[in-house]
């Protein structure tokens, strides 16, 4: 389904494909897990330790146990290449995407200011420099509301008594070209203003355009928006302002509004380990209560506390591996889809991106967790065996 979605829908199948799979994964795992374990001990049969064999016959005889750890552990690496994946790759898709909208231009920020004034707008005459403004219009149900004006210096729309609107906004109170519609400004004036036009939708050039000189007039504390200059003429930076080339200003802008993605990705991450922690450590108290007969038996034939606690931990080891494997493996083809669909969306080439660091630091997590409550455990149950 996610491979056949529509571009500006692959993102969200993606993300339920992907859980869809880390859950399948998990409850699997009993299936997977003994002949993956018996494949890789299988390696280290001809070495001529004993370890082996018995990890080989534990994952043969009691699958299940062994799927108890790998499920959560699933679960947590599977979660934490979901979000980083679809993080990152985001974070490379939509500046791309707006780096190409912005291309030919270069754009004059605000450095170290709330935002440019009137004498960076005066110092490039040339090229798109909105003024922003709030209004207090009236719906068509004759309930008032705020909305975001721009005031505009194109020529197409700096008109003075006239307004251009996008149609979702148009619809929305209930208007249509030719209309007088009284708006009122920041300053408590009530102006009435005639729909010139009514347009398709446009980010770029504003859902509610008003004459510059207008909005100025009435919110002599706004401040001015970004101004996009065409790259063939030499932009001017005056103190209090950077100039920018597409590129940089998108990824910018981007990783602005991406500070709180980041931080929700992370808290989720780290919730998701610590559940998986509480979910590996209880498991393995229970599987290691279960063999407390077996750890009996095997230290009557010999075996000695450590070779026992090696033993745990060897087994905890390759199952956690096998767990980790398994997240990563079902995470990736719908991430993949996912990256093929904002290709399409941002109209740029773009492939799926990982931060490795966040799922090496998960699989070390969940193997350390994994580990010590293994090793935490069997040490107990291995004290207190008795034939």
């Amino acid at each position: 389904m996610t491979a056949t979605a529509a571009a500006d829908s692959r993102v969200d199948m993606a993300i339920v494909a992907t859980m869809v799979l880390i859950v399948a994964a998990a409850l699997l795992a009993p299936v997977f897990v003994g002949p993956v374990g018996r494949a890789v001990t299988s390696l280290f049969g001809r070495s001529g330790s004993a370890a082996p064999m018995l990890v080989r016959a534990e994952l043969t005889a009691s699958p299940r146990r062994a799927a108890s750890t790998a499920a959560p552990v699933i679960a947590a690496v599977g979660f934490a290449v979901l979000l980083s994946g679809v993080v990152e790759t985001m974070r490379v898709a939509y500046p791309a995407g707006d780096a190409l909208k912005f291309a030919g231009q270069v754009i004059v920020t605000n450095d170290g200011t709330p935002g440019n004034t009137d004498e960076v707008v005066a110092a490039n005459p040339v090229g798109k420099a909105a003024l922003p403004t709030r209004a207090f219009v009236r719906k068509a149900d004759g309930s008032t509301v705020v909305i975001d004006a721009l005031g505009s210096r194109d020529p197409d729309w700096d008109r003075p008594g006239q307004a251009v609107l996008g149609e979702s906004v148009a619809t929305w109170l209930g208007l249509k070209a030719g209309d007088q519609y009284p708006v009122r400004f920041a300053d408590g004036a009530t102006v009435r203003l005639r729909i010139a036009q009514v347009l398709p939708d446009d980010p770029a050039r504003g859902d509610f355009v008003l004459a510059r000189g207008l909005v100025r007039d009435h919110d002599p504390a706004a401040l001015n928006d970004d101004v996009f200059v065409p790259e063939q003429v030499k932009p001017v930076a005056i103190p209090g302002t950077a100039v920018h080339d597409a590129v940089q200003y998108a990824l910018d802008d981007y990783n602005t509004d991406a500070r709180l993605t980041d931080s929700l990705a992370a808290m989720l991450i780290v919730i998701a380990v610590g559940y998986s922690g509480i979910a590996v450590a209880n498991s393995m108290a229970m599987a290691a209560h279960g063999r407390r007969r077996d750890f009996a038996v095997m230290k009557s034939a010999g075996g000695t506390s450590r070779q026992l606690l090696a033993f745990a931990v060897g087994e905890t080891s390759l199952v956690v591996g096998i767990g980790a494997a398994l997240g990563v493996l079902v995470t990736l083809p719908p991430l993949a889809g996912m990256a093929s669909g904002l290709s399409q969306v941002t109209k740029t080439d773009v492939g799926l991106n990982l931060n490795l660091s966040t799922p090496a630091a998960v699989v070390l997590g969940s193997l350390a967790l994994a580990i010590t409550a293994s090793a935490v455990v069997t040490w107990g149950t291995v004290r207190r065996a008795v034939v």
